[in-house]
């Protein structure tokens, strides 16, 4: 066979092949399409992994771990103050409720006046044949300074405060600091304060006792004073000299010690007045004296002072949305809570800076699956 008749029985092959391949294709899609007519046409959709989060989505998650991560606040703070080696009371506040101690300063102030007049007067009324003219106008001064005291005006009045995160951060410091081992005595008084307040209540009812004693005695001994002044004087105006100058002295002796005892009646009444009148709520402004008297007198007494607040306290949450989560049906939600608390820790005697700082504390994000088992297991 030639050459020519070898190539062209190759091709004629080739074409054989072509053609048997080709009715192999036409007859796959014959069935292809007799299939198709046969079941119809499908579409096929994916599982959507939308997740939609509406107002206040997390808020309450939020809540439960902020105070979770106010409880590990807390104990920083607590690890911040130092052991003692015999028990001690430690004040907490929050700085809302931190008194300012201006009505117990300021009774403290008037009832001292009062008490110095009366002395005053007294000392005043049972020397007058011994002192001297230089000693009785320094009296006088003395009593003139107190009666223009006198009219300072005082004002007493209260305000509302919102104690939601104050108290939770004193709740969770209080339980906390009792079970620790700092050998430490809590004391809340913006909460209670029963045994200072019985114990600072009987002083000052001792003062304001023996103040009142002098408080009755003084117009017998103010009227007697002016008496011997105006019956001098008359006397004085029949004299001769010297007997004439030495009764004008001691009438003006006399009246000095007057006025002595009319600063001391206008303090104590004033004292009074401020003091035991009620307001529109029943309270008198005594209660707020007591009150901080009390604290002041714990404090004095060598507590430690501990002033917290809660800065912020929140949360957030993210989602996460893929196919794979929505087929193994896992929730898509994590949450997250943290809080920032601040404090500062000082010696009540004297006032003496121990510790502060900041805190902050991320509370971390769970999954919404495992959040009640985070929560309830803390």
């Amino acid at each position: 066979m030639t050459t020519t008749d070898e190539t062209k029985a190759k091709e004629e092959a080739d074409k054989a092949v072509a053609e048997v391949q080709k009715a192999q294709a036409e007859a796959q899609k014959a069935q292809a399409e007799a299939l198709k007519a046969q079941i119809g046409s499908m579409a096929i959709t994916l599982p959507s992994s939308t997740v939609t989060a509406k107002d206040n989505t997390g808020k309450i998650e939020a809540s439960l771990l902020a105070a979770q991560a106010l409880e590990l606040a807390v104990g920083k703070i607590i690890d911040a103050i130092p052991k003692q080696n015999v028990e001690k009371n430690i004040l907490i506040y929050t700085v809302s409720e931190l008194p300012k101690f201006q009505a117990q300063v300021t009774f403290e102030t008037q009832i001292k006046l009062a008490e110095d007049a009366f002395v005053y007067a007294k000392e005043l009324s049972e020397s007058i044949d011994k002192r001297g003219a230089a000693l009785v106008g320094a009296v006088s001064g003395a009593a003139q300074l107190l009666m223009g005291l006198l009219k300072t005006d005082y004002a007493f009045g209260g305000s509302d405060v919102d104690f939601d995160k104050d108290t939770m951060i004193i709740h969770a410091l209080a339980g906390r600091i009792a079970r620790s081992n700092k050998n430490l005595v809590v004391k809340l008084p913006a909460v209670y304060t029963a045994g200072a307040i019985n114990d600072y209540t009987a002083k000052i009812l001792k003062r304001l006792s023996d103040l009142s004693r002098l408080g009755q005695s003084a117009p017998t001994s103010k009227k007697f004073c002016e008496s011997r002044s105006a019956d001098l004087t008359k006397q004085s105006e029949k004299a001769t000299e010297p007997e004439k100058t030495k009764l004008k002295k001691d009438a003006e002796e006399y009246q000095n010690a007057a006025d002595a005892w009319g600063a001391g009646i206008q303090l104590y009444e004033n004292l009074l007045k401020n003091y035991t009148t009620v307001d529109t709520k029943g309270v008198a402004p005594i209660t707020s004296v007591i009150s901080e008297g009390a604290i002041a007198d714990l404090l004095l007494k060598g507590a430690f002072l501990l002033i917290v607040k809660l800065q912020t306290a929140g949360g957030s949450y993210y989602t996460i949305n893929n196919l794979w989560r929505s087929l193994i049906c896992k929730k898509p939600l994590y949450h997250m809570g943290g809080v920032v608390v601040s404090f500062v820790l000082f010696e009540g005697k004297d006032g003496t800076f121990i510790n502060s700082g900041v805190i902050p504390v991320h509370g971390g994000f769970v999954n919404i699956d495992k959040l009640q088992k985070k929560i309830n297991q803390a």
